[in-house]
């Protein structure tokens, strides 16, 4: 990307992108089991961005679904990849659950080096977490949310006017790694709803509790 198209494209974000996280390890919040209190193996939650006075406390993670080492699944009961309650649950089976969890560790090892992450300051967030153990990855997300508008696209710099973006060079390697963090992210959100059934109970709950898992970045 020339510095002329660099700077044009610069002027153009109606929201700058925040440095990209180059690695998917670190220190994360995990939704804890509704009966046992136990860090789920795998989850996509949503992380809200600034709040104004006087609105209503929200729940601090909603969730669209987690995934625990016994089966337990806790979804969103609204469907089609919403937050928070009324969630729903089903067991699926433990080995449906270390199956998921490794594929979407394999998912985030790919990642290692590259971006992970696109964020905004002050706006909310998609955040998917793994573990294995006490280990923790993560990737976070806003593009899903800004791109549900269609006149918006995100690209390397941030979220623009689709209609009025320059042309971007495919070659730019910014831009090559932003494609390539976009469909890690489509893949292993995908293999998180997938994993929901059809039906399942009233969990009766209005929200999770949570809790860190994973060491501090470096």
């Amino acid at each position: 990307m020339s510095a002329r198209v660099s700077l044009a494209v610069l002027a153009l974000a109606a929201f700058s992108v925040g440095k990209p996280q180059q690695t998917t390890a670190g220190r994360e919040w995990f939704p804890l089991h509704p009966r046992t209190h136990e860090p789920a193996l795998a989850a996509l939650l949503y992380e809200r961005g600034m709040s104004y006075p006087n609105e209503p406390e929200p729940e601090d993670h909603p969730l669209a679904m987690g995934i625990w080492p016994d089966g337990t699944l806790v979804w969103c009961g609204a469907g089609g990849g919403a937050y928070g309650h009324p969630y729903h649950t089903a067991t699926v089976g433990a080995d449906a659950a270390e199956e998921l969890r490794s594929s979407l560790v394999d998912i985030m090892l790919e990642r290692e080096g590259k971006r992970s992450s696109f964020e905004i300051l002050d706006t909310s967030h998609e955040v998917l977490v793994v573990r294995q153990g006490d280990r923790a990855w993560r990737m976070r997300s806003c593009i899903d949310l800004f791109e549900a508008n269609p006149k918006l696209v995100a690209f390397a710099h941030g979220v623009g006017a689709r209609e009025q973006m320059p042309a971007i060079r495919a070659d730019d390697p910014e831009e090559l790694d932003l494609q390539g963090f976009r469909a890690a992210w489509a893949r292993a959100k995908q293999l998180l709803l997938s994993a929901v059934p059809n039906a399942g109970e009233d969990a009766n709950l209005k929200s999770l509790e949570y809790a860190w898992v994973g060491a501090e970045r470096p």
